[in-house]
C-alpha cells in the first residue's frame, strides 16, 4: 500500500510539478492540523524527500513524543509503535540517502521492548529506511545475533531485504535500490565480512555482488577524503582500508581465479610499497594449501621474518604450518607427531607428547598399531628438525584435531570398530574431565566439538573422510554412537560458537532416516536449539520424511513450515521429495518458485564465471596491456605455464616484499 502511495505521488510529480506541489502542501497542512496523525505526516515528508530536513524534524518529534509518554505506554508498546512507523517508511521502497541518526540510549530503549523473534523485522526496517545509531557499535549485538541465527536472519543481516520470502534467500540480487541501500547502510568492515563470507562458502554470485559494493564504498571513502582540508589525519584510516580491501580482493582471486593469479595482486601490493601483514599471509597460506600448492605455501613460510612475529600472530602461523604438514602427509601421523613434538614443547606444564599418549594417539607411530593405547617409550618419537623460532609454542585444539584426522586416516576402514571409537572417546573424556580447568585446549577460546565430529564420522559413515551422509547400517555402531553422544552432551561443556551444526545433522539424519529413532532425534534437536544451533536442512528434512512416512501429514507440514520460515537452503536431491510431497498434500508453499530461483541462480553462476575469466582484477592496475588472446598465444609459443614458474614468481615477490 505504502509503496503504491509513493508511486502514485511520484507519478503526479513527474506528470505535473505544480499539481504535485499543491498535493504535498495540502496533505502536509491537513496532517499538521491533526497531531495524532504524525505518522502520516512523516510518511508524506518521506515520500516527498526521504531524509530531508522536514522529514528528519518530524521523525524525531514523533520519537520524542512516543518515548516521553511514560504513563500511557509500556516499553513494548513504545518500541512497537516506533517499529511500525519505520516499517511504513520502509514499505515505500524509496532510497534514503541521508540517515536518521538516533542516539544509543534511544536505541537501547527501543531494542529492550522488542522480542528476540522481531529482531529481523527491526533490522530490515532500519536498513530499508536508513536508520542508524550515532555511535556505530551500538547495534553490534543485534547484528551479531542475526548473523548467528537462522539462514533467514543471516540473509536479513547481510541484505536488509524487506519482508523476504523463502525463495528470496537464493535470488540473484539485481535491484539497484537494494544494492544502493546496502552500500549506504553498512560499513566497509561489514561489507568486507559479507564478501569474505560468500567467498568462504564458495558463493561466486554473492561474492561478486558484495565485492562490487565494497569497491563502490571504498571509492566513496576516497572521494570524501579528497574534500577534507587536512587529509593527513585520515592517512592511517585510509591505509588500513586499502590493505583490508586488497586482502578481500586477494581472497576472491585465489578462490575463484586460482592461486596462480595471486601473483598479480601480490605484485600490486609490493609495487605500491605496502607491507605484507599477517592477514595477507594467512590468506595466501590457506588458499595455497587447500588448492594443493603445498610447496609454494612452504615458500611463503620460509620467507617470513620470525623476529617480528609475536604472540597470537606467531601461533596462528604455526597452526597453519601443522595444517600444511597434514595436507602433505595426510596418512602419516609419524611425521605430523614429529613436528608437534618439536613445535609444541608444553601445554600448561603438560608435555604435548604426554597429552597425545594419554589420548591413545601416539601409538600410531608404531607399525600396525591400530588399537588406542600408551606407547612403550617416548624414544620412538622422531622429532622433526625445525628452526628455533618454531619451538616453544603451546599445544592447540586445532592441532589436536589434525592428529585425530591423520591417525584415523591411517587405520584400515575394516579395523575402525565401534570398540576403537569408544576407546578413543573414553580417553578423550577422561582427559577433559581431569584437565578442563587447566589445559588450554579446553578453554572457551579454543574448545570445539571437532573431535567428537571426527569420531562420529568414522563410526557412522561409510567413508569417514567424506561429509556425505552415506551411513553404515549396523545397529551396533548406531547404538555406540548414541551412547557416546549422550555422554558427550551431558559431560563436556563447549561454547555455543564452538559447536558444529554438522554433528547434529549427522545424528538426526541417521536416527530418523535409517533407524526411525524419534526419541533420540528429539533429544538431539532439543539440545541443539538450547545451545542456539541454527536449523539446517539435514535437521528438518528427516523429521518431515519421518512423519510423512507414518501418514502424520500435519506434523510433516509443521516441520516444512519451519524450513520455510528459517529460510533454510534446500539440498538439490532431497528437495525434490519435498516439492513432490508439498504438491501432493497441497501445502501453501510447494517449492515451485524456490526451484525456479535455484535454476536461475545456476545460470547466473555460469555467466558470472565466464565474465570473471574475461575481466581484469578489480582495483589492480598493471602495465601489462596484453589481451587474454595474447597471453594464450605466448603460452602456446613458450610452453605451458608451469608450477615452477609460479613458485619462482611467488618467491621473487616475497623476497622483494616488506613484512609487518
Amino acid at each position: 500500500m505504502y509503496s503504491y502511495c509513493a508511486l502514485l505521488i511520484a507519478a503526479v510529480r513527474d506528470a505535473n510539478k505544480d499539481l504535485y506541489l499543491l498535493l504535498i502542501q495540502a496533505l502536509v497542512e491537513y496532517f499538521e492540523r491533526t497531531p495524532q496523525r504524525l505518522k502520516e505526516l512523516i510518511l508524506i515528508h518521506y515520500i516527498d524527500s526521504p531524509g530531508g530536513s522536514k522529514c528528519q524534524q518530524v521523525f524525531f518529534k514523533y520519537l520524542s513524543g512516543v518515548m516521553s509518554a511514560n504513563d500511557k505506554l509500556s516499553v513494548t508498546e513504545k518500541s512497537n509503535s516506533i517499529l511500525q512507523m519505520v516499517e511504513k517508511l520502509a514499505a515505500t521502497d524509496l532510497v534514503n540517502e541521508t540517515p536518521f541518526l538516533i542516539t544509543s540510549s534511544l536505541y537501547e530503549s527501543l531494542i529492550n521492548g522488542i522480542h528476540r523473534n522481531d529482531y529481523g523485522r527491526l533490522f530490515l526496517a532500519f536498513v530499508t529506511a536508513n536508520v542508524l545509531t550515532k555511535y556505530p557499535f551500538a547495534m553490534r549485538h543485534l547484528k551479531k545475533s542475526l548473523m548467528s541465527g537462522s539462514n533467514m536472519e543471516k540473509f536479513i543481516a547481510r541484505t536488509g531485504w524487506f519482508e523476504p520470502k523463502w525463495h528470496d534467500t537464493i535470488s540473484v540480487i539485481k535491484d539497484p535500490k537494494k544494492e544502493r541501500r546496502i552500500m549506504l547502510y553498512f560499513t566497509l568492515t561489514e561489507i568486507r565480512y559479507f564478501t569474505n563470507y560468500a567467498i568462504d562458502n564458495n558463493d561466486l554470485i554473492n561474492a561478486n555482488f558484495y565485492l562490487n559494493i565494497l569497491i563502490q564504498k571504498f571509492e566513496q571513502l576516497c572521494q570524501n577524503m579528497n574534500t577534507e582540508k587536512d587529509v593527513s589525519k585520515f592517512q592511517n584510516t585510509l591505509m588500513y582500508e586499502v590493505k583490508s580491501t586488497l586482502n578481500v580482493i586477494l581472497n576472491h582471486v585465489m578462490t575463484f581465479r586460482g592461486s596462480q593469479e595471486s601473483v598479480k595482486v601480490l605484485n600490486y601490493i609490493v609495487k605500491s610499497g605496502l607491507p605484507l601483514e599477517i592477514p595477507t599471509i594467512l590468506i595466501l597460506l590457506q588458499s595455497l594449501r587447500t588448492q594443493g600448492y603445498v610447496q609454494q605455501a612452504l615458500t611463503v613460510v620460509n620467507s617470513l621474518n620470525w623476529e617480528t612475529l609475536k604472540g597470537q600472530d606467531a601461533l596462528t602461523i604455526v597452526e597453519e604450518i601443522i595444517s600444511l604438514i597434514q595436507t602433505r602427509y595426510p596418512r602419516s601421523p609419524k611425521i605430523l607427531i614429529g613436528y608437534i613434538a618439536s613445535i609444541y614443547t608444553a601445554a600448561n606444564g603438560l608435555n604435548a607428547l604426554s597429552l597425545l599418549d594419554d589420548l591413545g594417539l601416539l601409538c600410531s607411530v608404531e607399525e600396525r598399531a591400530y588399537t588406542p593405547r600408551r606407547i612403550s617409550s617416548m624414544d620412538i618419537i622422531q622429532k622433526a628438525n625445525v628452526e628455533p623460532h618454531l619451538c616453544g609454542f603451546q599445544f592447540t585444539s586445532k592441532s589436536l584435531v589434525a592428529v585425530y584426522e591423520t591417525v584415523l586416516k591411517l587405520i584400515p576402514v575394516a579395523l575402525i570398530t565401534e570398540e576403537t571409537i569408544h576407546l578413543l572417546f573414553e580417553k578423550y573424556l577422561a582427559l577433559y574431565l581431569n584437565g578442563k580447568d587447566t589445559l588450554d585446549i579446553f578453554n572457551d577460546k579454543q574448545h570445539t566439538d571437532s573431535v567428537i565430529v571426527i569420531l562420529m564420522k568414522y563410526l557412522l559413515l561409510a567413508d569417514g573422510e567424506n561429509t556425505k551422509m552415506k551411513f553404515v547400517l549396523t545397529t551396533s555402531r548406531y547404538n555406540a554412537a548414541k551412547s557416546i553422544t549422550m555422554q558427550y552432551l551431558e559431560q563436556v561443556e563447549v561454547p555455543d560458537n564452538g559447536r558444529s551444526g554438522y554433528l547434529f545433522d549427522m545424528l538426526i539424519s541417521v536416527a530418523l532416516l535409517k533407524h526411525q529413532d524419534y526419541e533420540f532425534a528429539s533429544k538431539v534437536i532439543r539440545f541443539s536449539r538450547s545451545h542456539n544451533i541454527p536449523f539446517s536442512f539435514n535437521q528438518i528434512y528427516p523429521f518431515i520424511m519421518y512423519h510423512y512416512g507414518r501418514n502424520e501429514f500435519g506434523m510433516a507440514e509443521q516441520w516444512y513450515n519451519v524450513l520455510i520460515k528459517h529460510g533454510i537452503s534446500a539440498a538439490v536431491g532431497p528437495a525434490k521429495d519435498l516439492y513432490r510431497i508439498a504438491r501432493e498434500l497441497q501445502w501453501s508453499v510447494n517449492g515451485f518458485v524456490y526451484r525456479k530461483m535455484r535454476i536461475r541462480r545456476n545460470y547466473a553462476k555460469k555467466e558470472e564465471m565466464n565474465r570473471l575469466q574475461q575481466e581484469p582484477i578489480v582495483l589492480i592496475e598493471t602495465d601489462d596491456t596484453q589481451t587474454v588472446e595474447d597471453e594464450v598465444t605466448d603460452e602456446l609459443i613458450s610452453g605451458e605455464h608451469s608450477l615452477n614458474d609460479f613458485g619462482d614468481e611467488l618467491s621473487s615477490l616475497l623476497q622483494e616484499a616488506s613484512y609487518n
